[in-house]
This record gives structure tokens, sequence and C-alpha cells, in this order.
């Protein structure tokens, strides 16, 4: 037992050896090392272990087909298969731009274990080559095998989107949100409904959990509900409706205030973070209106909530210029240059 933690500690330096060698530069050194490895681990299940590695050394010197031909001798069954064919597709694509077998290294992946991973994996390479609707016929076969995937009918939303199949996209999105009354599909179908203009739609499926539960305590629904409100906040200002917009926001921010958690630094500080942006959302409405105290009154808000945000600093300096208070304006662009000394908008 003792051997065997001793030679797994040994190829483990050996490949870090490796890999800060690479990164180094120093190739020569790097080969020498894996030369040495590869002599030392020859019929050994370790010999596994160096393959990816030698793999990556040939790409780094320039020897593509030398590092698929390394990969291409790892077979079905073997314990690096899956990450060999994926290092493959990954040389395939992005050193010799050939689209074609990068699809087909996870095509040889389903093939070997016909999971709903890996018929989602295959979508996703289909994704990354802007084949949409061929990510559709596999990320449908996934879902059959995993039907309660949240994150795999999201990608199947997202292509159906992009091959411009946007009935199919909304039917899929509601049929999946009466079905599980997930609040990301909700999010995602008012979303897609506000992008293709039905409003009234849009509206009433944000409205729908608001005013079934106007009073959340769960920090899930109340996170839901900030989303809702901040969405229809952004329908209401594109139809006009300045002031309920103002006021949903307005809603937003008390929700998002009771999220925040006594001594818990890490959560509090993105729960300020949102107030922050709900704050500059309300003082881009108040600028639309040029109601230049209450926009200057939201931007120093927000700073009280997330202090060191460049953009909200100078969107007030830029709002300090616009009236002429040049004094405010030079304060809030040496506050933006103490935290960023290179920023150029900052630089009057």
């Amino acid at each position: 037992m003792r051997q065997e933690g001793g030679d797994s500690q040994r190829i483990s330096i050996q490949l870090e050896l490796i890999d800060c060698l690479q990164t180094m530069k120093q190739t020569h050194e790097a080969e020498r090392v894996m030369k040495e490895a590869l002599e030392q681990w020859k019929g050994k299940p370790e010999e596994q272990q160096l393959l990816l590695m030698n793999a990556q050394l040939h790409v780094s010197k320039g020897d593509v087909d030398g590092a698929l031909a390394i990969l291409n001798t790892v077979q079905p069954g073997q314990p690096n298969y899956y990450a060999a064919r994926i290092k493959m597709a990954e040389i395939y694509l992005e050193e010799k731009r050939d689209k074609m077998m990068f699809t087909v290294c996870y095509k040889e992946l389903l093939k070997s274990a016909p999971t709903a991973a890996t018929y989602a994996l295959l979508g996703d390479a289909y994704m990354s080559v802007q084949e949409p609707d061929r990510a559709i016929e596999v990320y449908e076969m996934a879902l059959k095998m995993q039907s309660k995937d949240m994150a795999l009918t999201e990608k199947i939303g997202e292509a159906y989107v992009l091959c411009h199949l946007y009935s199919k996209a909304v039917n899929f999105y509601e049929s999946v949100m009466n079905a599980t009354k997930d609040k990301k599909m909700r999010l995602k179908l008012a979303d897609l409904l506000h992008r293709l203009g039905n409003t009234e739609k849009c509206m009433r499926i944000l409205r729908q959990p608001l005013d079934e539960e106007p009073n959340p305590t769960d920090p899930a629904t109340i996170s839901a509900h900030v989303q809702y409100l901040k969405l229809l906040a952004e329908v209401q200002f594109a139809g006009g409706k300045h002031t309920e917009a103002l006021h949903d926001l307005g809603n937003a921010k008390n929700l998002q205030m009771k999220l925040l958690v006594r001594n818990d630094s890490v959560t509090n500080l993105q729960v300020k973070k949102e107030i922050s942006k709900i704050l500059c959302s309300q003082a881009e409405i108040y600028s639309n209106a040029h109601d230049h105290r209450m926009v200057i009154e939201c931007y120093k808000e927000a700073l009280t909530y997330y202090e060191t945000d460049i953009k909200t600093i100078l969107a007030l300096a830029s709002r300090y210029m616009n009236i002429n208070r040049l004094a405010e304006c030079k304060q809030m662009c040496d506050m933006a240059l103490a935290i960023d000394r290179n920023n150029d908008e900052a630089t009057l």
C-alpha cells in the first residue's frame, strides 16, 4: 500500500513539474522529464496519466498531429478515454479549425456511453460551432433520459431562440414552467416575450407570482421576485410608464434589503451590489425625465451600498459636470482614480 501511495505521489510530482516547465516555456526540459517519466512507467497503469500531458506537450511545440495520434491510442473502456476525446475535440477546434472532427469526437463519446450527460455534451459541442438545430435534437434526447434537468431545459430553450423558432421556444418554456414551477423558467419565458414585443403576456407571467405571494420570506422566492420586478420595470419603462417602472424598482429594492444577513459579509456584498444596481436603474429613469436632483440622489445612495463601483462613480461625475457642479465632479473623478489610476474617463 505504501508503494502505491509513493508511486501516485511520484507521478503527480512529475506531472506538476512538466506543467510548470511548459508554463515557463522551457519546452526542451519538459520533454526530457516527460521522456524519463514515460520510460519509468512504461506498461504500468500510471502510464495512462502521462498521455494528456504528453499530448499537450506536442501541441505546445507545434506538433498537433503528434498530439492527436497520442490521444487516439486511448480506447473506449480505458480510464482516460473520456478526457482524451474531449482533449482531441479541443485540438481539432482550436488548432485545426476543424468543426466536423470536433463534433465527431463528441459523437464517439456518445457512442461509447449513451447517457444524458454525453448527449448534453454533444449538444454543447453543436452549440459552440453554431449548429443549434442539431443541438436541439440531442438535447431533446438527453431530456428524455433526465426530464428534471433544468440546466438542460434552459439549453434547449436557448437553442430554439438561436434557430429563430420563437413560438416553439415560448411553448417550451411555458410547458416546463407550468410542469415544474421553476422560477428561472418563468423569468426566461417573460424575457423572451418582452423581446418579442408580447408585453401583455409578459406582464401577466411576471405579475402572477408577485400577486400570489406579495410578502415572500423564503430567500430563493425573494430573489426570484426581485428579478421579476426588475424585468417588469424594464417592460413598463419601454412602454413609457416611468412612474410604474420606478414603483416596481422601489419594491425590488425593498425586497432585496430583506436578504441582508447579520454577520455574513460575503452574502451581504452580493446583496448590496444588487441593491446598488436597482438604484442605478432608477437613476436612469430619472435621467430620462431630466430630474437631476433624483438622479444624483439615486447614484449617491447606490454608492453607499457599493462604494467602489467605478461605473456609478463616473455616472455621478458626468451628471455633476452636466449641471456645472465642477467641484463635485472632480471629487468623483478623484475617487475613481483612487480605485483605478489608469481610468481615462476619470481624467479631466
